[in-house]
């Protein structure tokens, strides 16, 4: 934080000192902001800026981040736990919460379809039409119920916020998936799911005491964005937060997949208006 602010800061006294020039025409101004070491310093401290805000961009994102900045030997006073059984029993489960999320992995489907252009005529397009969803669980919760809600969103004119679609994602992520063994993890095709008769009559079972995946195929329309997702693990397995937030995610849906490593961030997600009370629930196999 400190770097960003120096930088911040070099940039509104070069910025005073640009603007001092340019309305006074003083010599002493001109010949400031003329001198080679003038840009040479603009770039520094640009650079500087932009490290200083990845850094912050990538811990205000990470969930090991969020939590070192709240543990008893943080900097940050006001927004750590409190040092009493209550605050430390809340930084434990913190902790636990980071160690047990889940990681997802989502790959869209596509198709051919033919598609009338008009002075053109019909063409052949690849069109969307579905979404792999790989679903990475630690071993803690094997043989344990986990209830979720899923959907997908569309974000309108690319710069407005995500918008809750209709299109039946949630009986699918039951219906069409199967668990697997870790090593299928991010390895999947841009094919749509097709019933397999051999794998429903001999399922995969991943190795005791080991991480597994659940892996499914939802529908989704041509102009869907993401996939939002919603988990909340039982009691037995994780004692809930505050606000009962769960895991929460929302990915991209393209063609060569996009992942997430933790659902511990807090954004503001269409997948939150749904109800826990009407969750499905996921039964992990042992």
């Amino acid at each position: 934080m400190g770097a960003k602010i120096f930088a911040v800061g070099g940039m509104g006294v070069m910025g005073a000192l640009q603007l001092c020039a340019a309305f006074t025409l003083s010599p002493i101004f001109v010949s400031i902001v003329m001198n080679p070491w003038f840009a040479a310093a603009a770039l520094i401290i640009g650079v500087i800026y932009l490290l200083a805000s990845a850094t912050l961009s990538y811990f205000k994102h990470d969930g090991v981040g969020a939590w070192l900045q709240k543990c008893c030997w943080s900097n940050t006073v006001d927004i750590r736990h409190i040092d009493t059984p209550e605050g430390q029993a809340e930084e434990k489960r913190s902790l636990l919460e980071i160690q047990l999320s889940p990681q997802l992995f989502v790959k869209s489907t596509v198709k051919i379809q033919n598609k009338y252009i008009p002075r053109i005529g019909s063409v052949p397009v690849t069109v969307q039409d579905g979404a792999w969803i790989q679903l990475l669980l630690p071993a803690a919760v094997r043989g344990q119920l986990i209830q979720f809600n899923i959907i997908d969103s569309k974000r309108p004119l690319a710069v407005l916020p995500a918008t809750k679609m209709d299109d039946p994602v949630q009986d699918p992520f039951l219906d069409k998936g199967q668990f697997k063994n870790i090593e299928s993890f991010k390895k999947l095709t841009n094919v749509a799911y097709k019933y397999d008769p051999r794998a429903a009559r001999y399922p995969i079972s991943p190795a005791a005491d080991d991480s597994l995946i659940w892996e499914t195929w939802v529908p989704v329309s041509e102009s869907a964005d993401f996939i939002e997702l919603q988990i909340w693990y039982p009691p037995r397995v994780l004692n809930p937060s505050a606000d009962d937030r769960g895991y929460l995610y929302q990915l991209e849906i393209n063609t060569d997949g996009s992942m997430k490593t933790d659902g511990l961030g807090i954004p503001k997600l269409e997948v939150k208006q749904a109800n826990r009370e009407n969750a499905l629930v996921l039964v992990i196999t042992d």
